[in-house]
């Protein structure tokens, strides 16, 4: 009996046991964003502190066009969750919700922002590679 166990547990100390619901929770995820078909990986959900939207030369994504501010939106993490302000003088869409200008709203993930009327951007989070 006591070699039977002993094989078992060698066995099984082999294995990695996987728990999916501390496993998730454990694997780094990655901030991406797609504008058009460009895609552009902003980095660890966990490191992120501020992200600047617009056309300014310090934003962290660059989007040009007609309407885009300097400085449109800016997304702020705070611990798990992330905010976003509309920074520029005209609403913006998030995820179908109306932002008035210099408004603020929690950003839950994934979600289309509609910039003007012709330019969008997609955030999504993925396992970081």
């Amino acid at each position: 009996m006591l070699i039977v166990a002993y094989a078992y547990f060698k066995a099984a100390a082999g294995r990695k046991v996987i728990n999916k619901a501390t496993d998730d929770a454990e694997t780094p995820k990655s901030l991406v964003v797609y504008i058009g078909d460009d895609r552009r990986e902003l980095g660890s959900l966990r490191d992120i502190r501020e992200i600047i939207i617009g056309s300014g030369l310090g934003s962290t994504v660059f989007v040009s066009g007609e309407g885009i501010a300097a400085q449109h939106l800016k997304i702020s993490s705070s611990g798990s969750s992330l905010k976003l302000q509309n920074c520029s003088d005209a609403a913006i869409t998030v995820g179908g919700l109306s932002v008035k200008p210099k408004g603020k709203v929690q950003l839950d993930l994934p979600t289309e922002i509609e910039l003007t009327q012709n330019v969008s951007v997609v955030f999504i989070e993925e396992e970081c590679k």
